[in-house]
């Protein structure tokens, strides 16, 4: 059977951020780099110029990522069915693909 390979790609660059077979440490990894990506869009200038309704959309958003990255770092079954599933979620609302290949 082969081996799977996780990747996670910056979507305006296409840059890899991440590649890695182990399962655990792409989900760890990829955690940190959404921590990252999350802050960097907080910080970002854009984000501060947009108007109030842009503004706070973009606050959800990101509250919703916090949450999410919260529930994936606890890592509770009962929240967590699929890591994966998730992280994916979690990168496309930052703007980052993850993809699988075997």
């Amino acid at each position: 059977m082969a081996e799977k390979v996780y990747y996670l790609q910056d979507k305006e660059t296409y840059k890899v951020m991440l590649c890695e077979s182990d399962k655990s440490v792409f989900i760890k990894s990829g955690i940190e780099l959404c921590k990252k990506a999350l802050r960097e869009r907080l910080l970002d200038e854009k984000i501060q110029n947009k108007n109030d309704v842009e503004l706070f959309e973009e606050i959800d958003l990101c509250n919703k990522v916090r949450y999410h990255l919260i529930d994936l770092e606890e890592n509770n079954p009962r929240k967590v069915s699929d890591e994966v599933k998730l992280l994916r979620m979690i990168a496309e609302m930052l703007d980052i693909k993850l993809m699988v290949k075997n």
